[in-house]
Formats: structure tokens, sequence, C-alpha cells
């Protein structure tokens, strides 16, 4: 059974774990890397995980183990607008439809803010992305 739920501050150093998996694991559909990550401060990972009024990380567990993330954001500068980010699961649980889910948890997150729009960006060439991200009625 796969459970849906958003990181508190307690799950810091299982975030850095997936986070930085991710990063070596599909590095070209990332905006940074794990050689820059894996030197952030513990603090920085506590507050990914805690998140904030204006930020949220959701994973996927399977059996206490993080499978899939992903993270919202607002800021500012959009208000009327939630970014979705850092969306990743795992190879071996790849066509379960945890992606769908992990963005569900970001509309319902940006729906309880009233948010009339959810954007995102995609690397060019990731068409599994593309893909989910369309199935989700994404355009």
């Amino acid at each position: 059974m796969v459970d849906i739920r958003r990181t508190t501050v307690e799950d810091a150093d299982a975030l850095r774990d997936i986070r930085l998996a991710a990063l070596r694991t599909d590095p070209a559909v990332f905006g940074s890397t794990s050689a820059r990550e894996a030197g952030f401060e513990p603090r920085v990972w506590r507050e990914r995980a805690a998140g904030s009024a204006d930020s949220a990380t959701f994973v996927a567990v399977v059996d206490g183990t993080f499978v899939g993330l992903v993270t919202a954001s607002a800021t500012a500068a959009f208000p009327d607008r939630v970014e979705l980010t850092s969306m990743w699961t795992a190879p071996d649980v790849r066509g379960r439809g945890i992606g769908s889910r992990l963005v569900e948890a970001v509309l319902g997150w940006a729906d309880a803010r009233h948010t009339s729009r959810v954007s995102l960006w995609v690397m060019r060439g990731n068409s599994a992305a593309y893909d989910l991200y369309e199935r989700c009625g994404f355009e």
C-alpha cells in the first residue's frame, strides 16, 4: 500500500535521502545536482521537510520508505499561483499511479489555499513527465 502525505520536520533525513537519490538516478530532469544538494546543511533539509504556509513537500511512502516526492510552493510575486516542482518516483515503483497521486496532493494543497492556477516546467525530452502531467490535466 502507498501512503501519500505531507512531510514534517521529523522527515528531514529521509527527505534528503530521497532527493539525493532522485538527483543521482535522473540528473537530466532536475535543475540542480546531487553534488550541490549533498552539501546542504541539516538546517536546509529540516526547513524543506517542515514546509511553511507557502510551501509543502509531499511524499509517497511504501513500508516506511519514501519512494516518491513532489514540492509545491507559492510566491508573493504570483499570489494566485502554486508551482509544482521536484516531482520524482523511484524507478521500481513507476507505472503504479504514484506520480498521479502526488500531483493530486499538490492540487489539493493549492485548492485549500484558494489558488486559481498550478504551474510547472519539464526538462526538454522528459516524455514520461509530459505524459503524466497531460494525464493529470495540465496543458
